[in-house]
């Protein structure tokens, strides 16, 4: 028997969101079960029920006494990288800086040479494929079936069919410059990518998800001078952190896995993911930051760390 796959998934909704799919490719692959215990966090702080279906909390998420009443595993205190619990039958996997991909032939060769394993325990926020690199084709196809299958609550099922019914297919945009403002790509590499997808998927409309309204803003004007036309989820305000503001998040990723193809930015898991999910991740594009737009973003950064350090410590 192959033992029973947990998956602790970690930071954002979307890195979570891969961290259940490759755990559940994973324990395919393997033939055996497998169980999800969601723990909220700052950055994702709506509970699992707040997210997913009810059927599927029920069939696949436990609790933290659940999992530890059954194999013995004390979730607070997983060791990084690969481990063994050889007393209860257990082995860890925690990436950690290094990333669960960097494991999976070590963890092939542990699963195979020790028959008599009763749980694999995963903590990770991010993507992982036994079979082949978590990028590859295959392992995007098998998450994009993973994700095909997955029910949210009804709140934002009934939101996504709501504003997507009766539209003309569309290409996605996806705009990530809160955190990853460093890795932003130029503005004219993104129309540039945008206008050419829209090109070759033979339409005119983009939906536009932003990581602030500012920027979703921007580019809705940015785009209609380019001759495209835009559309977005009408939000209030835009707060990843919110334990309310799942549904909203997630609604805008549940759309973008409907367009045809997805722009974003190469560096976001959001966009990425949507990607993958919408079926079309050969055709959608990664848009990357050229080597003098990354320099040029690092050195506005640590100039404006220079120039306001003295407010920010001396006058306070």
């Amino acid at each position: 028997m192959a033992p029973t796959v947990v998956v602790v998934p970690q930071s954002g909704y979307i890195n979570r969101l891969q961290a259940i799919a490759s755990a559940a490719v994973l324990a395919d692959e393997l033939e055996t079960d497998w169980s999800v215990v969601w723990r909220p966090s700052s950055v994702a702080p709506a509970t699992a029920t707040q997210v997913f279906d009810e059927s599927v909390v029920e069939r696949r998420f436990r609790s933290e006494h659940e999992i530890s009443e059954s194999f013995g595993v004390d979730l607070d205190h997983i060791p990084l990288y690969l481990s063994e619990d050889r007393n209860n039958a257990v082995v860890y996997l925690r990436g950690h800086d290094r990333g669960e991909q960097a494991f999976m032939e070590d963890l092939r060769a542990r699963l195979r040479d020790h028959s008599s394993l009763r749980c694999l325990v995963i903590l990770a926020g991010g993507k992982f494929d036994l079979l082949s690199p978590e990028r590859s084709a295959e392992a995007v196809a098998r998450r994009c079936n993973f994700y095909r299958g997955l029910r949210f609550v009804p709140a934002m099922e009934e939101r996504v069919d709501t504003l997507t019914q009766g539209r003309s297919p569309y290409v996605g945009l996806h705009l990530r410059y809160t955190d990853r403002s460093l890795d932003s790509p130029s503005r004219k590499a993104i129309s540039q990518a945008v206008v050419r997808l829209a090109g070759t998927e033979e339409t005119s409309h983009i939906f536009v998800a932003a990581d602030s309204l500012t920027a979703r803003d921007l580019w809705t004007t940015r785009l209609r001078s380019c001759g495209l036309e835009p559309w977005f989820q009408n939000l209030a305000s835009i707060d990843r952190a919110s334990e309310a503001a799942v549904v909203d998040a997630m609604t805008d990723w549940r759309i973008l896995t409907r367009a045809r193809a997805v722009a974003y930015f190469r560096e976001s898991s959001f966009g990425e993911e949507a990607a993958v999910a919408s079926g079309a991740f050969g055709v959608s594009v990664g848009i990357r930051a050229s080597r003098g737009r990354l320099f040029s973003n690092r050195a506005r950064y640590h100039w404006s760390n220079l120039v306001t350090y003295p407010r920010r410590h001396w006058l306070s």
